[in-house]
């Protein structure tokens, strides 16, 4: 016949006592023209809450290897981050007492942010020790050339008090040469220090070499007297050179 009505129906009963045990019933009715009809499956209802909390364990195993898996994982990359970080702290602070040679170790094949970071702060420290190098023998050369003006400023002064060289023009001309020459160290130095801040451009001059080498032969008098030997030399006139 033609069914005019549907309805379902589930729950954990024993039918009011007509059945020996709890089970998990599922009914249907159908309503039709030869009348109202019942349709019940039944299921032990032990073996349908075993098999639920067999689900359910199962479910909350699966969800703990997850969240363990997943802190495992997060562990590894947090440690991948903060190596690489906790490295370039390290060698900030060395930086920070003037030790410009440590180097953060880089992953091969690593092209993530952390591993361009190190590979750029590399760079920046390899920078900065070639310019401390630099820096390190600049003062050296500073130093020897205020030191050979100085002594020789020294021995043409004491050769005159001493009368090994008479108090003429001449000597006080070279004396007021090496005075000169410390003058325009002094001022290659802040003229430096200026190109190193980009404060101004380097600026080329003219220089007659005859007039330099003439100062450098006067200066150097004294010493090559003292040691008993004669300096003598010859300039040929006009020679410039631009630098």
């Amino acid at each position: 016949g033609v069914v005019t009505k549907h309805s379902r129906a589930h729950s954990i009963t024993d039918l009011d006592g007509l059945l020996d045990k709890r089970y998990y019933v599922v009914g249907s009715s159908y309503a039709g023209e030869e009348g109202e009809t019942f349709l019940l499956v039944l299921s032990d209802a032990g073996r349908f809450s075993g098999y639920l909390s067999d689900l359910i364990s199962s479910f909350l195993w699966a969800s703990l290897f997850m969240l363990l898996v997943s802190g495992g994982l997060a562990l590894i990359m947090a440690r991948r981050v903060s190596a690489p970080l906790s490295q370039i702290s390290k060698a900030a602070g060395q930086f920070g007492r003037g030790d410009f040679s440590a180097r953060i170790t880089v992953q091969d094949g690593s092209n993530d942010e952390i591993a361009q970071l190190a590979q750029n702060f590399n760079t920046m420290a390899a920078n900065l020790e070639a310019i401390d190098r630099s820096r390190q023998s600049f003062m050296g050369n500073i130093a020897h050339e205020l030191r050979t003006p100085l002594m020789a400023i020294q021995a043409t002064v004491e050769a005159m008090v001493d009368g090994v060289l008479p108090v003429d023009e001449q000597r006080l001309m070279t004396v007021d040469s090496e005075v000169m020459r410390l003058s325009r160290l002094v001022d290659s130095m802040l003229k430096l220090s200026r190109l190193e801040n980009r404060a101004n451009p380097n600026k080329e001059e003219i220089v007659n070499v005859g007039e330099v080498v003439s100062g450098i032969i006067a200066t150097h008098e004294a010493y090559v007297r003292e040691s008993g030997l004669t300096l003598s030399y010859k300039a040929d006139p006009d020679v410039y050179v631009l630098g």
